[in-house]
């Protein structure tokens, strides 16, 4: 067993000032002087790869993990990011896999099915209990394995399954509970993410006298929320953005105490298999890691020294593999990590750095400031950042405090999965600010439940970007409890109430809000003139205000807001856009479901640095305040821009109307135009279709292709706009209503219809479109490169349609009346 890993905790502890290695370890890295007991990690290695001849099977999309611990070590090592670990804690013994099938319990010769069984084998080698209770039981899967006895498994998850021909017995329980954790019953327990916190006191006394724990997890999984997300989960975790394994996540506090990890990324290995030698085991704790770094930084090592990545792998590499396993590593580290308290002093001694920051250029200190970054709350006296001032900014030291403010909110959420598009976060907005390090008091009504707060608007969170422009994570959420709750953020920002459970019978709550400021806010049809000068007058006491429409809510820096004079304009123009897509996808406010507009503004963010892109799709649309020499703040509260000029703006709006079933990779970022063409189209722009680029426009590249009589051309060797034009001559054929019944098509199937691979969808797309038009297109998608299955073909045929009259894909637009329609 791995007994001692560069030193004790109590040493990381009494060094911290200078890491936990002494200058004599840093000058000596190099030659791995690390007192393991080697000879028993052979033996615990030993029983892993055990009639494994080709190594440990590696599984592409993993989750990665790590060994954090003293007794703790890696098993599996596809690259440089471990996902198999395994460690002992007083007398029990725990295997952590990135995957569950890692764990695939199966009575064969198939690497994966060895693998469980050495798992098995190793967990339960000390078992000196449950030795049978005559002959029909034993805690030792060895013998289980030579005899008639069977080793007994307890679990809670429904996601374990076992070949009844292998000697296990799967106990189903409902909830771990002291009855059922004891190792004379269970010497093996399985558990998942589904752990709750309560459980996690049984669990260790489970291992301390004896048990032994499987968890196979992909940490990969577990931060995102997509829109196929269950909304019990949701609700469970009150929040509809996503999550952090270090705070959301029992599992991981547990996994932390016994010196593993979960990691909130998934591998992409280049092998099939690991085979590691004593050194790349020891190579690979994150504990070496870390001195390896930090040698790096102080000019004692380089990255040629250091045994990371597969061989061959050069410097520039390895410094960037070093940055990802240092990364993850801390980032997904909770308070129960015996490595955490070292980390925030550790990361404190840096002080504050200056922005922006390359992430690659110093993995150690990097990594340290993202794991302080990432590991801030909104609890109740939080001290301000040093970074506050600079983003989100600054607020007014006189700016007034409101003291028990009634914010009146519908936290009727309405489930928008039958419009088939993105759904919405459905922030409510209180027009209320938090002052960075300030306690706010919210009261909580007694009736209320599953409401969730949060402070800031900046969601973005840019960890993994190669370049900091401002701290990567601002924005925080925590469940409200019925009474007084306090809150607190470092950052500061817009305070939002986010109602958790859906479809749940109108209710109109009063909060109590003591401690915020007021911030710029402007609502349509509801703030007056005079308020809104009065607003301006007060000046930017935020660094930023909203502009909320009825269709649409912006939020931007406080003193592009206050320059408008006309607010009204401003939202209305905006609203008037909006209600002209929803026409076009078939909703309305008056409709039968499913074609009921439904009632949760869009939301458009200016933030100093986003994710991807000039700008991005998602609930809120994230775009830059600044990008190059165009300033988005200013312009989108510009009437004549937002006429002719937000291209970029429509087509992220475009984005939260297209439906999943017809999007197949292909379309992705062409159906999302149909909006930007109808917004030309209102505004008497010349279509983007017409622009010339390298003497040509869109239409002359696109009959380019759809002429080319190769059979085997694609759709997607086209450009997107080249393949918008398809979209857009079956709108000069149609018109508009074409797509208005398609997507009204999509809405009105039962989810069992709903398309899911590729060849399906486009299947369906091409049946539909032939029934909406009443002509059969199977030719004219043909020309585009855009084939279907022979089962497709025979049910448009099975239509009786006629073929169009003339070659329709031979349209284009005239560059002297853009935008005509065929009658």
């Amino acid at each position: 067993m791995l007994r001692k890993i560069l030193c004790s905790y109590s040493t990381i502890l009494l060094f911290s000032s200078v890491l936990f290695f002494t200058e004599k370890v840093i000058a000596n890295t190099k030659d791995h002087e690390v007192d393991y007991q080697t000879s028993s990690l052979e033996s615990d290695y030993g029983f892993f790869n055990k009639d494994l001849e080709a190594g440990i099977p590696v599984i592409s999309g993993s989750g990665g993990v790590a060994a954090l611990g003293e007794n703790a070590f890696v098993v599996n090592v596809p690259e440089a990011i471990p996902n198999i670990a395994a460690a002992t804690y007083d007398k029990g013994r725990i295997v952590l896999a990135g995957d569950l099938r890692y764990f695939s319990l199966k009575n064969n010769e198939e690497p994966l099915s060895l693998l469980s069984r050495n798992i098995l084998l190793w967990l339960t080698d000390e078992s000196v209990i449950n030795n049978g209770n005559g002959s029909k039981y034993t805690g030792r899967y060895a013998e289980a394995l030579i005899g008639k006895k069977k080793l007994k498994l307890v679990t809670s998850s429904e996601k374990l399954n076992v070949d009844p021909s292998l000697p296990i017995e799967i106990v189903k329980v409902k909830k771990l509970n002291r009855s059922e954790l004891n190792p004379n019953k269970h010497t093996v327990a399985f558990i998942d993410e589904t752990v709750k916190e309560d459980e996690l006191p049984i669990l260790e006394k489970y291992i301390q006298q004896g048990g032994n724990i499987i968890v196979a997890v992909n940490g990969g999984d577990l931060e995102g929320i997509t829109r196929n997300t269950p909304v019990e989960k949701r609700v469970q975790l009150g929040n509809w953005r996503g999550v952090r394994i270090n705070q959301h996540y029992a599992i991981q506090n547990l996994l932390n105490r016994f010196g593993l990890s979960l990691l909130n990324s998934k591998t992409s290995p280049t092998v099939s298999s690991s085979n590691l030698t004593i050194e790349e085991i020891q190579d690979n704790h994150i504990i070496n890691r870390l001195q390896e770094g930090k040698s790096i930084e102080k000019g004692a090592l380089g990255y040629e020294d250091i045994n990371l990545g597969p061989t061959g792998t050069d410097s520039a590499k390895k410094q960037k593999l070093l940055l990802d396993v240092l990364n993850e590593t801390l980032e997904t580290m909770t308070e129960d990590s015996p490595l955490y308290e070292w980390a925030m002093e550790e990361a404190a001694s840096y002080g504050k750095v200056e922005f922006p920051i390359k992430r690659v250029d110093m993995p150690y200190r990097n990594s340290l400031l993202n794991f302080q970054f990432t590991h801030f709350t909104i609890d109740a006296g939080n001290e301000k950042s040093p970074y506050a001032d600079e983003f989100p900014g600054k607020v007014y030291e006189d700016a007034q405090l409101v003291h028990n403010k009634k914010v009146s909110v519908n936290i009727t959420n309405p489930d928008l999965m039958y419009a088939r598009a993105l759904p919405s976060k459905n922030w409510k907005s209180t027009g209320l600010y938090a002052p960075p390090g300030k306690d706010i008091t919210i009261h909580v009504p007694k009736s209320v439940q599953n409401v969730s707060v949060q402070i800031g608007s900046h969601d973005d969170e840019i960890n993994g970007l190669s370049e900091w422009e401002r701290v990567p994570n601002i924005v925080h959420f925590k469940k409200l409890v019925p009474g007084e709750n306090v809150i607190s953020s470092p950052y500061g920002g817009l305070i939002y109430f986010i109602p958790m459970m859906t479809d749940t019978p109108e209710q109109i709550v009063d909060f109590s809000i003591s401690g915020a400021i007021e911030a710029p806010y402007y609502e349509i049809g509801k703030t007056t003139d005079q308020e809104w000068q009065e607003i301006q007058a007060r000046g930017a006491v935020a660094p930023f205000g909203e502009l909320k429409a009825d269709q649409l809510i912006i939020t931007l820096p406080s003193e592009y807001l206050l320059e408008l004079e006309d607010p009204e304009r401003i939202a209305g123009l905006w609203d008037d856009i909006i209600s002209d897509y929803d026409k076009l996808a078939g909703l309305d406010v008056n409709n039968k479901m499913p074609n009921k507009k439904h009632p949760i503004p869009f939301r458009i963010v200016l933030d100093k640095q986003i994710k991807g892109g000039l700008m991005h799709a998602g609930n809120p649309i994230m775009a830059h305040i600044e990008y190059g020499s165009t300033n988005y703040a200013s312009s989108i509260v510009d009437e004549s821009y937002i006429k002719h000029n937000a291209w970029g703006f429509w087509h992220e709006i475009g984005h939260e109307y297209q439906q999943a079933p017809w999007t197949w990779g292909d379309l992705s970022e062409v159906t999302v135009n149909l909006f930007s063409l109808l917004t030309d189209e209102k505004f008497n722009n010349p279509s983007r279709l017409l622009d010339v680029t390298n003497g040509k426009d869109s239409y002359d590249r696109a009959l380019e292709f759809v002429t080319d009589p190769n059979p085997d051309k694609l759709y997607k060797q086209i450009g997107n706009f080249e393949r918008l034009v398809m979209f857009q001559q079956l709108r000069m054929v149609y018109g508009w209503d074409l797509y208005t019944e398609i997507f009204t098509a999509y809405r009105e199937m039962d989810d069992q219809q709903l398309p899911k691979a590729n060849q399906d969808m486009i299947d369906t797309f091409v049946i539909t479109a032939s029934t909406k038009s009443g002509e059969n297109l199977i030719e004219y998608f043909s020309k585009w490169g855009i084939y279907i299955s022979d089962e497709a073909a025979r049910d448009i045929e099975a239509l009786h349609l006629d073929k169009p009259e003339s070659e329709i894909w031979l349209l284009r637009e005239d560059k002297d009346a853009p935008n005509p329609e065929i009658d």
